[in-house]
């Protein structure tokens, strides 16, 4: 297995982790607090980050105004779980986060979205879905 593959298994540990962990503090400062916590630290980080390497290799100039609306969609994304992780849990959270993002994806493979490689929709890929949709219902009913 190539080092990317596990890489994406990590990301999505971390990201299962991380939404149980935003669930529990929006317990405390709430969803926007949780939001604003989450996001503060990332950027001490990463400025830090880039404090010890070189500013230069960020270009935020003349890119697609629609690759901005990322940081959008992450602060969206935050308040959204740590408010649902409280009401639902973390089984069910995941499993329709990941259904959406199954979702999601095949549409901007379809469609090539933001300029990325356009990977045409198959009938063959319908079968994935329906037990998507499948596990996620069993879930829901567990």
């Amino acid at each position: 297995m190539e080092m990317r593959y596990g890489a994406v298994i990590l990301a999505g540990v971390l990201l299962a982790l991380m939404q149980s962990c935003n669930g529990m503090l929006s317990r405390y400062v709430g969803v926007i607090g949780t939001s604003f916590t989450v996001h503060w630290i990332g950027g001490v980080v990463l400025g830090g980050y880039l404090w010890l390497r070189s500013p230069a290799e960020l270009r935020l100039r003349g890119l697609p105004w629609c690759w901005y609306s990322a940081g959008a969609m992450g602060l969206a994304l935050v308040a959204m779980t740590s408010f649902c992780m409280v009401k639902l849990g973390p089984g069910l959270v995941i499993c329709l986060s990941i259904g959406g993002q199954i979702a999601a994806s095949t549409l901007c493979d379809a469609i090539g979205w933001s300029g990325g490689r356009r990977i045409p929709f198959r009938l063959r890929q319908l079968p994935g879905l329906a037990l998507m949709g499948l596990g996620i219902w069993i879930v829901y009913q567990a």
